[in-house]
């Protein structure tokens, strides 16, 4: 799990994103439900529960995934 992927002023929060970053690598494109991006009921749970924080905003998502720079790689490409 990669740590360096959120920054929202919360441990929790932190690990829990981290958690959806590398399920959404692992899956790719298959990962755009809540439930596929889970991988089970725990995962779902807790990419619900961190999706509907109120200190998780899309602004700092999309913030937190551009200044992601993986490791050994310098480019990084976002589709919306």
């Amino acid at each position: 799990m990669c740590s360096a992927v959120s920054h929202f002023g919360d441990k929790r929060l932190d690990t829990a994103g981290s958690f959806i970053h590398d399920r959404l690598v692992k899956v790719g494109p298959r990962g755009i439900s809540v439930r596929s991006l889970g991988g089970n009921r725990a995962g779902e749970v807790r990419t619900s529960r961190f999706l509907r924080n109120e200190k998780v905003t899309v602004e700092k998502v999309v913030s937190q995934a551009a200044n992601f720079q993986p490791s050994g790689q310098t480019d990084i490409a976002m589709q919306r």
